[in-house]
């Protein structure tokens, strides 16, 4: 938007300061501290050669310290992504460099476990404690229901709970929490804990796997996400380089077709 509009009025200062004031903010600092002077040099009106001053003065005090902590994003950015040392690599880091990914590897499936583990024991637990939320507050509803009953056997009067209506809100509160404990079960069912994990081995073997072959696992790229896997041997491309010339050899050898017999060879002589 503002570069359409200083093609219409190359001279605006309120253009290019606000362009400055954008790149200021997404960290463009070398354009920000251009369009900074550019727009001091068109004569602003104001205060507004003193405010690009003032952000001329922020750019060059903190220059250093954003250009830092971008370099710092992506240097880790890098480490994230990963390089091994491995391919064709001497064999005493190709080792050094098979355990350290292979401990990384058996980390992470450690993590994961213990997390899975631990996320199916909260199931459960989280379930015991409502269930029992719903049997206590069953049992406290039952004071609200307390009335004068008379005992049919002994005809003596007393102040409770019927005995029917006892039982139902009970049951109804255990049926409740049946029913709690079951689907925490089936969640927690759901849950899957890794058993073994082929990440590290895998890696090991392939980094340590130095017979001949046509492709290997290279020494760049590779980490617990990525295989990077070169061409170690060019590729045997005779055989179908000589197949198309085969294949027009024997065009070439047989008889064309006559069309107007439809038949191969020359054209047929007839008889009387």
């Amino acid at each position: 938007m503002f570069e359409s509009l200083l093609r219409l009025n190359p001279n605006s200062w309120a253009v290019i300061y606000q362009m400055g004031n954008c790149d200021l903010k997404l960290n463009n600092l070398n354009r920000a501290e251009q369009e900074y002077f550019q727009c001091i040099a068109h004569e602003p009106a104001g205060d507004i050669a003193q405010r690009c001053n003032s952000a001329l003065k922020f750019i060059r005090a903190n220059k250093e310290r954003i250009e830092k902590k971008q370099n710092a994003a992506s240097m880790e950015t890098k480490k994230i992504a990963g390089t091994a040392s491995g391919g064709n690599a001497p064999a005493a880091d190709r080792e050094q460099l098979a355990d350290k990914l292979s401990n990384q590897a058996e980390d992470q499936f450690a993590k994961r476990r213990a997390a899975a583990v631990e996320l199916k024991r909260k199931i459960m637990d989280d379930a015991v404690k409502e269930a029992k939320l719903v049997r206590d507050r069953a049992k406290d509803s039952l004071e609200s229901y307390k009335m004068t009953v008379r005992n049919t056997g002994t005809g003596e009067y007393s102040y409770d709970v019927p005995t029917i209506l006892k039982n139902q809100i009970l049951d109804s509160a255990e049926a409740e929490a049946e029913r709690i404990m079951k689907c925490a079960e089936i969640r927690s069912r759901g849950v899957e804990v890794p058993e073994a994990d082929s990440t590290a081995s895998g890696i090991k073997s392939q980094l340590m796997d130095q017979r001949k072959g046509a492709v290997r696992l290279d020494h760049h790229g590779t980490n617990l996400y990525v295989r990077n896997y070169v061409q170690t041997a060019p590729r045997n491309i005779s055989s179908r380089s000589n197949a198309p010339a085969s294949a027009n050899a024997s065009q070439a050898k047989s008889p064309a077709r006559n069309p107007a017999t439809g038949s191969s060879g020359g054209p047929l002589i007839g008889t009387k």
